[in-house]
């Protein structure tokens, strides 16, 4: 049986027609949590709308990820897909985000301007934080090329700049070393470092390597190296955000912006930096500025609203403690768009496993779940002959091709 059945279903005919006519605030009732990754494929491939879908921040965007690739990849080879998690917990601790978070987040912009995705997986802490503007956003990628022109101080400039750490040898992601005209840095992108040697101004070859050898794995003619932060820290922007912190919270916490100025102009980003960054807000965008034309769908919208609103009222609370304190801090609507997921609820699709509340235009489906057989296979036919003799329509999908 083909995979294309849900578009011959009248309730999918129907929610194709309210996306083509504009239609807001509609309701989609009866995905169980294994069919949603089926459903949200089909609608990509068949609204030709690129779409954006939310998740509570509780849920894991990998494995959601993972079933909507398989799927996508069964439908079309042009549709592809990002992932956009949250930088971090939260914006008032000092804990530095993860790297995978970081990585994943310039992934995911650096696809945004090369080729935007037709699906966004995503929460409201990820998505909700301003973007880098787009006269910044190229800066934050360096890409070297065997046989180009580039110097080798300047590289170290650039990987200083971004972020990485320098070291003796590299031996994890996010690190650089360099010893005479040889720089190695392993890219969080990257299974392994690589070993880039400069002849002059020009990159004379590029190697992966195994760090714990040293010894070479294959050449390869490129590499592309994302920045670890999502602002600028060009000796402008740096001086500009402090002059704009003085400006604003100079009265108030003079000694707290004093300290922080001196790590910063050593180059020490402590962890809140990659929030109080945003108040040049010259520098930074909504995510309106890049997702104009997508659909926005919320997975469970009853839990990411019960979510967003307690993590809202915490950061408040947190927020009011550093300002007692006399510590600089942006306020929380200043970190997250409150007024653009207020517009978002409105407009978006809104799923439920259950119905959503009356009054909505809901579109039900008749999926449900079944037991996990793990291998069992006469189990998995006794239960296939029960449904069989209930009448229901069942579609059975493997993910790799059986062997006899």
């Amino acid at each position: 049986m083909s995979l294309g059945f849900l578009r011959e279903t009248e309730e999918f005919k129907k929610l194709l027609q309210a996306i083509k006519q504009g239609e807001k605030g509609l309701g989609v009732s009866g995905l169980v949590e294994s069919s949603k990754h089926f459903f949200l494929s089909t609608l990509v491939q068949e609204s030709k709308k690129k779409v954006v879908f939310i998740q509570p921040c509780s849920y894991s965007l990998s494995q959601v990820e993972e079933q909507c690739r398989f799927f996508l990849s069964q439908f079309s080879s042009d549709l592809s897909l990002a992932s956009l998690p949250s930088l971090s917990e939260n914006p008032y601790q000092e804990i530095f985000p993860s790297l995978d978070s970081v990585s994943s987040r310039m992934k995911f912009f650096y696809e945004l301007i090369h080729r935007p995705p037709s699906l966004v997986l995503t929460n409201l802490s990820g998505l909700l934080k301003p973007f880098p503007s787009p006269q910044n956003l190229d800066q934050f990628f360096l890409n070297l090329e065997r046989g180009r022109a580039s110097s080798r101080d300047q590289v170290l400039e650039t990987l200083h700049s971004y972020g990485y750490s320098r070291e003796d040898l590299v031996n994890s992601a996010g690190e650089y070393a360099w010893r005479g005209g040889v720089v190695d840095v392993y890219s969080p992108w990257q299974p392994y470092p690589c070993r880039i040697e400069f002849s002059g101004d020009d990159v004379a070859s590029i190697r992966e390597f195994e760090p714990s050898t040293q010894r070479s794995i294959k050449k390869i003619d490129r590499i592309l190296l994302p920045s670890l932060h999502e602002f600028p820290s060009s000796a402008q922007f740096l001086r500009e955000w402090e002059e704009l912190a003085l400006r604003k919270e100079g009265a108030r916490c003079l000694k707290d912006i004093e300290e922080k100025t001196a790590l910063i102009r050593k180059g020490d980003f402590f962890p809140s930096f990659f929030y109080l960054s945003l108040a040049h807000k010259e520098n930074f965008v909504p995510f309106t500025h890049y997702l104009k034309d997508y659909l926005f769908i919320i997975d469970e919208f009853d839990e990411v609203e019960r979510e967003w609103r307690e993590t809202v009222k915490d950061l408040r609370v947190q927020y009011d403690e550093l300002k007692e304190n006399r510590k600089l801090c942006l306020p929380p609507e200043d970190i997250y768009s409150t007024s653009l997921w207020e517009k978002i609820k409105k407009e978006a699709i809104q799923c439920q496993e259950l119905s959503p509340r009356r009054g909505e235009k809901t579109l039900s489906f008749a999926f449900q779940s079944v037991p996990k057989f793990k291998n069992r296979i006469p189990f998995f036919l006794e239960y296939l002959k029960r449904l069989q003799e209930e009448r229901e329509r069942c579609f059975i999908f493997f993910s790799s091709e059986g062997l006899r």
